[in-house]
């Protein structure tokens, strides 16, 4: 009987840790989306503690044999952690598009204020200079 009922506080505590991790995975995209990177890092911290709970209970899971209703529900825990884990490789993608697109803006900017400072304000100061020896 102790050995069902820990199983049950193992199927549930891998439940919670999935629970926190769709949430933490979630609040990754919205920051993704809103372009705040200054707090991604922070998510992903407490995302890889989360990860390594989640290995851990598995890891107890694994060696233990289920039956019955307990069966079920851990091949629902297990179509759940699939289901996370789709929404963090997607998540992972729309990062990694979005960092290439911000480093484009920057290169964009870059070359946009070295050709003004390089070309047109040249050609200005060389043009306001260029009065010096009229008579007048």
């Amino acid at each position: 009987m102790t050995d069902a009922h820990e199983t049950r506080e193992r199927l549930a505590r891998k439940a919670v840790l999935l629970e926190k991790i769709a949430a933490n995975t979630a609040t990754q995209g919205r920051f993704v989306r809103r372009r705040e990177m200054r707090g991604l890092g922070r998510l992903l911290r407490e995302r890889a503690a989360l990860i390594g709970e989640l290995a851990a209970v598995n890891k107890q899971l694994a060696g233990e044999r289920l039956g019955g209703l307990l069966a079920a529900e851990a091949r629902a825990l297990i179509a759940r952690q699939r289901e996370i884990t789709t929404a963090c490789e997607h998540v992972i993608q729309q990062a990694a598009a979005e960092l290439g697109r911000i480093a484009g803006e920057i290169a964009a900017s870059r070359t946009k204020r070295r050709m003004k400072t390089v070309y047109v304000d040249t050609w200005q100061r060389a043009a306001r200079g260029s009065c010096l020896n009229v008579r007048g």
